[in-house]
């Protein structure tokens, strides 16, 4: 079983909403990442945060107080969004999602350039 990593787009959409939450993966570019396995904490830059799937799910929830939920619904993946003021789910996955990991990168997505 391996970690998923978010994608560069969305690890630069992170960055740009604020997530600083310590990590251990970084782009260096947008076809590289990196493993940072430095002690100082001392970041160039020119790098960006690549957080887990489950990482920046967590920030999500923690500090915009926004709740992705994934599920299958028999065919494929599918995402949706809670709403704290009204208390319902929104759907956000505009197509289908042929993996729980895609899903989660779409709603990631989806909830960082709409939501926040």
């Amino acid at each position: 079983m391996t970690e998923d990593y978010v994608s560069f787009e969305v690890a630069k959409l992170l960055k740009d909403k604020g997530f600083n939450d310590p990590f251990t993966h970084m782009f260096i570019n947008k076809d590289n990442v990196k493993f940072d396995c430095s002690s100082s904490g001392v970041v160039p830059k020119e790098t960006i945060a690549c957080p887990t799937h489950q990482m920046a799910m967590k920030w999500l929830r923690q500090e915009k107080n926004i709740i992705i939920n994934v599920w299958y619904n028999g065919v494929d993946w599918d995402a949706e969004y809670y709403n704290d003021e009204d208390e319902n789910f929104y759907p956000i996955t505009d197509s289908s999602c042929n993996s729980y990991e895609e899903a989660v990168e779409s709603a990631l997505k989806y909830s960082l350039e709409n939501l926040i």
